[in-house]
This record gives structure tokens, sequence and C-alpha cells, in this order.
């Protein structure tokens, strides 16, 4: 008897023990990682434009040397008067001088072989012949325009002026995106910098310069943008300190690599 209470005793402390004791914690769940942050899409008229771009042309016609006036007369034909093609000539003066040749009237030409190639190499191996080689394109919203090639920089992008603009509870994005199509400068935006990269925005902007509009709708989503050589890059405090750093040395670099003489010429 004596022993059968016991057993009971003991049955019931375990029992009592076992009530008594702190549930096993579950281990935290882990947050959902965030989203990444969706680009804003080109225009349907950049598209077009860029499509243009990508289209063989035969290019026999420019073989022999012609003043650049008549090649851009020459690729406007080819696409029935729909590729429209400026030079600003001012940006020109401004870079080389009043004396400097009119971009216009210098002689260019391409190789016979190939004899078809897509407008964008054909565009590109006229240019390289035009202001000692330092003549590019840039693609506007509506047509292409023939700069300086120092004037396709960021820094240079920035300082350009934004007559008028106004957003009203736009994504970030977006905002990004026809900021930069306003001025043919690409701004990238950090894909995991979370909800605030796609803070709705709303702001109106007016004789201003595109960077005081970045310091605006960046701030206001307390955010920070790097700028690179050719492009602009939206991200966090923390990466942007960084990206700055790294920047400047590779700023250094390109420098020092323009000092260099150049060795190449065109082989036609």
């Amino acid at each position: 008897m004596i022993r059968f209470l016991t057993i009971i005793v003991i049955l019931v402390c375990f029992g009592f023990a076992a009530f008594h004791l702190p549930a096993r914690s579950q281990p935290p769940e882990k947050a959902a990682p965030a989203k990444p942050v969706v680009a804003a899409k080109p225009s349907e008229e950049t598209l077009e434009m860029l499509y243009l771009l990508n289209q063989t042309i035969d290019t026999k016609g420019l073989q022999e040397k012609v003043k650049l006036k008549t090649a851009l007369e020459y690729f406007s034909d080819k696409f029935g008067g729909k590729l429209p093609i400026l030079i600003d000539r001012e940006a020109f003066i401004a870079a080389n001088g009043a004396d400097a040749a009119d971009p216009y009237e210098e002689e260019v030409s391409l190789p016979p072989v190939p004899s078809r190639m897509p407008m964008s190499l054909a565009l590109r191996l006229v240019l390289a012949q035009v202001a000692n080689g330092q003549a590019t394109y840039v693609v506007r919203k509506t047509y292409f325009e023939i700069v300086p090639v120092q004037l396709t920089t960021a820094p240079h992008a920035l300082r350009q002026s934004i007559p008028f603009r106004t957003f009203d509870q736009k994504p970030l994005p977006e905002v990004l995106g026809d900021l930069g199509e306003m001025n043919s400068l690409a701004i990238n935006l950090d894909p995991t910098v979370g909800k605030k990269g796609t803070l709705p925005i709303s702001a109106t902007f007016r004789n201003c310069s595109l960077e005081e509009a970045l310091v605006t709708v960046t701030e206001m989503a307390e955010l920070k943008f790097v700028v690179l050589e050719h492009s602009v890059y939206v991200t966090t405090s923390e990466k942007a300190i960084v990206l700055r750093k790294e920047e400047d040395k590779r700023a250094a670099d390109r420098k020092e690599l323009k000092l260099l003489p150049r060795r190449l010429a065109p082989a036609f």
C-alpha cells in the first residue's frame, strides 16, 4: 500500500512540474525580404528612337567623303524622314572656340566593309571623324542630338534647367525616370531601399536645375544620390558615403587615362 501511494505521489509531482514548465519558445518568424523596387520604363517616344538605332541600313552611299550635313540627310532618307538628328552648334563653339570648323561642314565617310550595319554603329563611326573625335550623340525623347563628348557627363546634365514640372503623389521611381528622361540622364534607384523607394512624391519645380530637383525628391524619401561619370545612383545614406569615396578614386583614375596619348586612329 505504501509503495502504491509513493508511485501516485511521484506521478502527481511529475505532472505538476510538466504543467508549470515554461513553454518552449518558438523561433521568431523571419521577416519577408523586401520586394525589389521596380524601375520606371522609358516612354514610348524614347523606345521608338532606340528602335530606329537598332535597324540595319545600307551604307554604300557614304563610302566616299561627304559633308556631315549630307550624311545626316542620307540617314534620315533611309527612315523616310522619321530619324530627326540635330547638332548643337553653340555647344561645339563653346567647347572648341569660334574658329573651330562647323560640324555640319566637316567631311566624313564609312568603310566599304561591311556595306550594311546598325544605324547606331554608322552614326558612331561618322561622328568619330567630327570635332577631332570629340563628337557623340545623345538620345532625346523625340530626336537625336549631336553634342561634344564632355556634355554627356552626369555633372553637366545636373546643371540643366527644368522650366516647369509638377508631380502629384507619383511613386519615386516614376519621378526619377521622368526627370532622367527629360535630361537624357540615367538615374538608377537602389532596388534594396525598401519602402522608401516607393514613396509617393508631390513636388513642383520651376526654373531650377536637375540637381536641385534630385536633392528635393531624394530628401523627401530620406535617401541620397551619388553622381557617377554618366549616371546617378539613388541609395541609402550609408551606401552613398561608400560609393562617393569609390567614385572619387575612379574619377582620379579616369583623369590619368585622359592624359595618356591616343595611339589608335580609324583605319579608313
